[in-house]
């Protein structure tokens, strides 16, 4: 007890955003903290954050340690290492270990000091917006006293000669006439200041001009998942001397127990997969294909998709690439939205979902892919995002 009462007065433990909705804040670690979406965690993420369960993990102070344990969380909490915490299990942290929610995109650092405050004041540390403004201290006494040091100079120019008291005015007075057009100048760039910093902004207009891929590249990625009782399509994400790896929809190859599925490139060429995995909650699967299944003339025509999670805005220009029947198919549109499905973000088009569609990428006029179909009607279609299977991509084994 006596130890423990020396550690909780000299030790201050905290908490920092290192990356994501929370970057840059600073909590302070009391007691037992809760991490999650739900309304009574101590740190609360909104509820449409992917990846963040309602209860995900928590932290308690203990010895110089900060002891975080996950809470059962769906998608795991994570050490900087990219170690994998084992539900319900404590690992200590010390000062400036790092660790993650869900997503390497929601990261936390510890923070463990020794505490220079006395016991009345609160070890609280405020977020940087939360700082009280400096306008509070004028009415302080110390304030009045500076006002009056400032006016202090004037009567010390009075015990000057004559002479050298018209020669300082005359010098003022000199400064003051040439300063106005300066003065003006940094007023007229002070009022221009909002025009450079809006001149930014088309930086989306040339994200959209510049060609990263041509829409003759990402057909060349696209690819047909086949099983044994459907098909749907795929995009090559990643290829090398051992794995091709596409991403598609869970449930086009979610077709019962041990369903059979087989992956046809652009030249015709069709493989077996050699595994899958696969987020259900996301519809996102990830179908692997073993290099040395297809000839070097196919590995050679195939491409691979430029993923990226591109900020999008109305009516962006946008088209989709799928198979429809045995044929490819390529669909203009404009984006339209993001909405929120089942707790997860999701994107909405203007395009027109095709059978065998399902997922088949959505990319940008640049050629960035930024998601894959999940569903298409005549009336919307739904499209995972580029962030969700970005951070789906990393917790593959």
């Amino acid at each position: 007890m006596q130890q423990d009462e020396r550690n909780s007065q000299n030790l201050t433990y905290g908490l920092t955003g290192k990356n994501g909705m929370f970057t840059g804040a600073r909590f302070t670690i009391t007691g037992e903290t809760l991490i999650g979406r739900d309304p009574a965690c101590d740190i609360r993420f909104p509820a449409d954050t992917p990846l963040v369960s309602r209860r995900h993990c928590s932290l308690r102070p203990m010895g110089g340690r900060l002891i975080l344990r996950d809470l059962g969380s769906s998608y795991g909490t994570f050490l900087e290492d990219g170690t994998k915490l084992i539900p319900h299990t404590d690992y200590p942290l010390t000062d400036g270990c790092a660790f993650s929610t869900g997503s390497p995109a929601e990261c936390f650092r510890a923070k463990v000091s020794v505490s220079m405050m006395p016991a009345s004041v609160p070890a609280y540390v405020p977020p940087r917006s939360a700082y009280p403004p400096a306008a509070p201290q004028a009415g302080s006494s110390s304030s009045s006293n500076a006002g009056a040091a400032v006016k202090t100079p004037a009567p010390q120019k009075k015990s000057h000669g004559g002479i050298a008291f018209l020669l300082a005015c005359a010098a003022i007075l000199l400064l003051f006439f040439n300063a106005q057009p300066a003065r003006s100048k940094s007023y007229a760039t002070a009022a221009k200041a909002p025009a450079v910093s809006t001149s930014y902004t088309p930086s989306s207009a040339k994200k959209t001009t510049t060609v990263v891929a041509s829409r003759e590249d990402n057909k060349l990625a696209t690819v047909q998942v086949r099983t044994n009782t459907g098909y749907g399509t795929g995009v090559v994400l990643e290829k090398n001397k051992d794995k091709i790896l596409v991403i598609t929809a869970y449930h086009v190859v979610d077709q019962g127990r041990n369903p059979r599925v087989d992956v046809r490139f652009m030249n015709g060429q069709t493989v077996p997969a050699a595994n899958w995995h696969y987020w259900e909650d996301l519809d996102i699967a990830f179908v692997y294909v073993n290099t040395s299944s297809v000839s070097c003339k196919t590995y050679n025509y195939i491409k691979t998709a430029k993923l990226k999670d591109v900020s999008m805005e109305k009516n962006d220009k946008i088209y989709g690439i799928a198979f429809y029947s045995d044929k490819i198919c390529t669909t203009s549109g404009v984006w339209q939205k993001k909405i929120v499905q089942n707790g997860y973000n999701k994107y909405q088009t203007s395009l027109i979902g095709v059978p065998g569609a399902s997922g088949g990428g959505l990319f940008t006029d640049s050629g960035y892919m930024i998601g894959i179909l999940l569903q298409g009607s005549d009336e919307r279609n739904i499209f995972a995002t580029a962030e969700q299977i970005i951070t789906c991509k990393s917790r593959l084994p």
